[in-house]
C-alpha cells in the first residue's frame, strides 16, 4: 500500500515538472504566450481523453493495467522531455505526461480503496501526496534551473525515470489482480455507497467545487512564471517554482485544521479561501507587492488544502452500488476539465487584454459560480459512512 501511495506521489510530482522551466522554453523555442498556454492545456487534453478511455481498460484488463501503462507513459514523457530538441518534441511530452496521468489515477486510487480497511483515511492521504507531488514537481524543477545551470535542466526528468523504474521493480509484482481485490473488498465498499440524495452532492457540488479549484489554480500556474517576470520583475527562477509549491503543497497544513469539521464544510470554506486568494493575487499584481502575492498564495493553498482531500472523499463516498472507480474517474475528469478550455482562453484573452485583465474576468466568472454552489448545495452532506 505505501508503495502505491509513493507511486501516486510519483504521478503528480511528474505533472507539473515543466511549469518552472516555461520562461526556459520561451527563451529556446522563441515561444509567444499562447504557445506555452497551449503547452499547458495539450497536457489536458490529453490527460481528459485517457480518463475517458481510462473506464474501458480497466473494465477490460483491471486496475493493475492502468498502473502499469501510465507508469510507461511517464517514462515515455520522461525521455521525451530529456532528449527532446525542439517545441514539437515538448507538446509530444506533455500530451504522454498528461496521458500518463488520466490513466493511472483512477486505478491507483482505486486500487488503494480496494486493499485498504479505512477507506476515508487512504483516500485523504491520497489526496494529500497528490497536493504535496503537484507542488514538489515545480520546486525541483526551479531550483534545478536557477542552481545547477542549463546543463542539468533536465535532471528532474532523469529523477522521475529512475523512480518510475524502482516503482516497476517494486511495486508491479505485489499488485494483484483487481478481480480478486473486489471479491475480496465488496462488503466493505458498499458500506460507503451513498443514498439516492446523494447523486444530487456528488453533481451539485463535488464536481463544480473541483472544478472551480482547477479552473483557477491551472491559469495561475500557466501564467504565474510571466507573472512573476514581467510584472513582479523577479530573475529568481527558482521563486517562480517555490510560490507554486506554496500554492500546490501548502495546502498540506490547512488539511490538519478542523480535523473533525465535516468534508463538505471543508470544501465551502476552501472555496472561500481560494477566491479571496485571488482577488488578493490581482490586487498584489497590481500594487507590483511581492509581500501582498505571497500571502494572496498563502490563502490559495490553504483553499486547495481544503477542497481537494474534501472533494475527493465525498467523491469516493457518494459512490452508487461501491462503484467507486466511476466516482474517482468522474472526480478527476470534472477537476482536469477545468484546466483545459478556461485556461486556454485566459491564454489567448491575456493576449489582447493583458493578464492582469484577463484573470479579472476569470475571478468574476469564478465567484458567479461560488455563488451558484451555495445557492444550489444548501444541505451537501452524505450519509452517515
Amino acid at each position: 500500500m505505501y508503495a502505491l501511495l509513493f507511486s501516486i506521489f510519483l504521478m503528480a510530482f511528474s505533472a507539473n515538472i515543466p511549469v518552472s522551466l516555461f520562461n526556459f522554453y520561451e527563451q529556446l523555442y522563441q515561444l509567444s504566450k499562447f504557445d506555452l498556454t497551449f503547452v499547458f492545456a495539450v497536457y489536458g487534453v490529453s490527460l481528459l481523453i485517457a480518463l475517458q478511455l481510462s473506464g474501458h481498460l480497466y473494465r477490460t484488463f483491471g486496475y493493475r493495467a492502468g498502473v502499469v501503462l501510465g507508469l510507461l507513459l511517464a517514462l515515455c514523457a520522461g525521455m521525451f522531455f530529456t532528449f527532446g530538441s525542439s517545441y514539437l518534441s515538448l507538446i509530444i511530452a506533455r500530451v504522454l505526461n498528461g496521458a500518463s496521468l488520466g490513466v493511472f489515477m483512477g486505478g491507483a486510487n482505486t486500487l488503494l480503496l480496494l486493499t485498504g480497511s479505512r477507506n476515508r483515511k487512504i483516500i485523504n492521504l491520497s489526496g494529500i501526496l497528490t497536493l504535496f507531488g503537484f507542488g514538489f514537481g515545480p520546486l525541483f524543477s526551479g531550483l534545478c534551473y536557477e542552481y545547477l545551470g542549463v546543463e542539468l535542466i533536465t535532471l528532474p526528468f532523469i529523477v522521475l525515470m529512475l523512480a518510475a523504474v524502482c516503482i516497476f521493480i517494486f511495486l508491479i509484482p505485489t499488485l494483484r489482480q483487481s478481480k480478486d481485490l473486489r471479491s475480496a473488498a465488496g462488503s466493505s465498499l458498499a458500506a460507503t455507497a451513498a443514498s439516492p440524495g446523494n447523486n444530487r452532492l456528488f453533481f451539485a457540488f463535488v464536481l463544480p467545487s473541483i472544478f472551480l479549484m482547477f479552473t483557477l489554480n491551472s491559469s495561475i500556474m500557466a501564467l504565474l512564471p510571466s507573472v512573476a517576470v514581467s510584472v513582479l520583475h523577479i530573475s529568481n527562477h527558482a521563486l517562480p517554482g517555490a510560490l507554486l509549491f506554496i500554492l500546490l503543497s501548502g495546502g498540506l497544513l490547512a488539511k490538519f485544521l478542523f480535523p473533525n469539521a465535516h468534508d463538505a464544510w471543508r470544501v465551502r470554506t476552501g472555496i472561500i479561501s481560494i477566491l479571496a486568494g485571488g482577488w488578493l493575487m490581482l490586487l498584489g499584481s497590481q500594487l507590483e507587492s511581492l509581500t501582498v502575492f505571497v500571502i494572496a498564495i498563502l490563502f490559495q493553498a490553504a483553499g486547495c488544502g481544503f477542497i481537494f482531500p474534501g472533494t475527493l472523499s465525498l467523491a469516493a463516498a457518494c459512490a452508487e452500488g461501491g462503484d467507486v472507480s466511476l466516482n474517482v474517474s468522474r472526480f478527476y475528469l470534472s477537476a482536469y476539465s477545468g484546466m483545459v478550455i478556461p485556461t486556454l482562453l485566459i491564454g489567448v484573452l491575456s493576449g489582447y487584454t493583458g493578464i492582469i485583465l484577463a484573470l479579472a474576468i476569470l475571478l468574476a466568472a469564478l465567484t458567479i459560480l461560488a455563488c451558484w454552489l451555495w445557492r444550489n448545495a444548501a444541505n451537501p452532506e452524505p450519509a452517515d459512512r
